[in-house]
């Protein structure tokens, strides 16, 4: 949102009306200066999630008073509202009643009241790393929500940064999927924030997905020929491969997408097949239950860091895959190890067995790649625990 003065009027409307369409959050956002239009912003919608908006303009170019048009309008919708105030509380402190919580850098008191709902994550791997890290630095409470035999000393370095880590058994009335992410849906309906990696549960997590993308998308277009023709990304939630194909494709190279699973848990292989009968990946979002049907049996992998029961974000990837011609790739045991092994032997990335799945798919589809295209592989974590491949 480019915010001038002279081209655009904020903050011109009597008061911003809730949204009236199901499943969309638009707001009134102001007048055009030099149409009389109205304005209006899209901020979330059910399938997509919501998105990054970035207010830029010069000093005195209305860029406080934009944020504060968009919080009428997120507040009028019901919208939950979590403020973090670099201006000293300049522009959020009008807002300290109407906002779940707000965080200002000229009041460490308040950096942590002991009202403040707590953050929630499901995950065993990176996503709790870097949550619980980040929510040491602010000062704010966390739960982690891991399996029930979780790795002890994943469990220490997570308590290390002051994480509440809470081991979820399956009990006997839990329906079909990750005992993790029901005990953290719980939570977040107890008064949790969610600040997990699932796009349906947090969509600011596909920010740094789609990061990665446009990164990767602007090398591509200064290479030279021949342009990346496959994109293969290993997929646990969804979240990642959508967002990065998202991001990817935006630079406006249509790299065919390939969503790699490990054997031991592939539930969007089928979702894959089952949404085929439908127009759009969209109309398959309304039969959710006929599509994505969560793993049956213990996931198990060497990959153990994608191993949901669900894949979250499968509408997003199978749409992201159908747009580019690409399809879901399921990578055996023994292509994951050796993937693992062979981005050890011919690089110095110190990537995890669950970071080199992409090359796995790789391995596992090579019949369909051509000797002269040119593919792309994503590592996305590095290992910790799991020895060095001898």
């Amino acid at each position: 949102i480019l915010v001038e003065r002279e081209a655009f009027e904020v903050g011109d409307l009597p008061a911003t009306p809730a949204n009236t369409v199901p499943g969309v959050v638009r707001v009134l956002l102001g007048r055009s200066a030099l149409t009389g239009a109205e304005q209006t912003v899209e901020l979330w919608r059910r399938e997509r999630g919501s998105i990054h908006a970035l207010v830029a303009g010069t000093t005195g170019g209305g860029k406080s008073n934009t944020v504060n048009v968009l919080l009428t309008g997120l507040i009028a919708n019901g919208v939950c509202v979590v403020g973090l105030d670099c201006k000293a509380g300049e522009t959020l402190a009008p807002w300290s009643s109407a906002a779940a919580s707000l965080t200002s850098t000229a009041s460490p008191k308040r950096a942590a009241p002991q009202n403040r709902p707590p953050l929630a994550i499901a995950s065993c791997g990176n996503a709790a790393f870097a949550a619980s890290t980040l929510a040491r630095a602010v000062a704010w409470p966390i739960q982690v929500f891991v399996p029930e035999h979780a790795d002890a000393a994943l469990v220490a370095r997570l308590s290390g940064l002051g994480a509440n880590v809470v081991h979820c058994p399956r009990r006997n009335d839990d329906p079909p999927g990750d005992p993790c992410v029901h005990r953290f849906r719980e939570a977040v309906r107890d008064g949790a924030i969610p600040f997990g990696v699932q796009g349906p549960e947090n969509a600011w997590c596909l920010d740094g997905g789609r990061t990665v993308g446009w990164e990767m998308a602007y090398v591509a277009e200064h290479m030279e020929p021949p342009l990346i023709a496959r994109l293969f990304v290993q997929v646990g939630g969804g979240a990642f491969a959508a967002s990065l194909a998202e991001g990817f494709h935006a630079g406006g190279t249509r790299a065919a997408l390939h969503a790699v699973q490990a054997e031991g848990c592939a539930p969007l292989a089928h979702a894959w097949q089952a949404s085929a009968q439908y127009k759009t990946a969209l109309d398959a979002a309304a039969h959710w239950g006929e599509c994505m049907v969560p793993w049956s049996s213990t996931p198990t992998s060497f990959a153990d860091g994608i191993l949901d029961d669900e894949t979250y974000d499968w509408v997003s990837v199978c749409r992201a895959m159908r747009a580019s011609g690409g399809s879901p790739v399921i990578a055996s045991e023994q292509h994951v190890r050796e993937a693992y092994a062979l981005a050890h032997r011919t690089t110095d990335i110190d990537v995890s067995p669950t970071g080199a799945s992409g090359l796995a798919g790789l391995l596992a589809a090579r019949e369909l790649v051509s000797n002269d295209e040119r593919v792309a592989v994503v590592f996305s974590g590095i290992r910790r625990e799991t020895p060095k491949p001898a």
